[in-house]
């Protein structure tokens, strides 16, 4: 959310990070490498928010909320993702 409204950002990858003048460009393989770890990290950073607000969400709640509500969602995936590290 940029703003108020949601919106896609892009990025793309072509030379290596420490390459700052752009002298070779990264392979295929490389490029894509590189954007998955952008991606882990990007997510791991928005699912923290997710986290956060989904438990603020059933603080605040006052009826009962179902465990396939899509408010749930953040804390199942926490949920396996801790017990899959274990």
């Amino acid at each position: 959310m940029i703003g108020g409204t949601a919106t896609n950002i892009f990025f793309c990858v072509f030379y290596a990070r420490s390459d700052w003048v752009r002298k070779t460009r990264l392979k295929t393989s490389q490029a894509m490498y590189v954007n998955d770890l952008w991606v882990a990290m990007l997510n791991k950073r928005l699912l923290a928010y997710n986290l956060k607000n989904a438990q603020d969400k059933i603080l605040g709640s006052v009826g009962k909320i179902d465990c396939n509500s899509h408010v749930m969602e953040p804390i199942k995936y926490e949920y396996r993702n801790r017990v899959r590290n274990y």
